[in-house]
């Protein structure tokens, strides 16, 4: 699954084998949202510069829940322009190993 939103941050989205498409991010808030049934394993790093290219941030969302990461948007030291990824699993099954996320 891909995804592209043309404001401020690029952003590019994958799923796990199997996913729907129920997190989404607002890169104008740095905010993940989840509309999906049941809690969520989401993980995202940042490409070209910011604060996660090396480390990849994590977060757990429960449905329906909203959840900002305010060093999405910082350069960290970083120039120029970069994009965000983000990959999600359903918890349980990233829990007991069935699903892994995948950039």
């Amino acid at each position: 699954m891909f995804k592209y939103m043309a404001a401020g941050l690029t952003v590019f989205v994958m799923a796990a084998d199997g996913a729907s498409a129920c997190i989404g991010f607002d890169d104008a808030t740095d905010t993940f949202s989840s509309s999906c049934s049941s809690k969520h394993y989401v993980e995202y790093r940042t490409v070209g510069g910011g604060c996660y290219r090396k480390a990849h941030g994590k977060m757990t969302l429960q449905a329906g829940q909203k959840m900002a990461d305010p060093k999405l948007s910082q350069s960290c030291g970083s120039a120029g322009k970069w994009w965000v990824q983000y990959t999600w699993c359903e918890f349980s099954q990233w829990k007991n190993g069935s699903c892994k996320p995948k950039f």
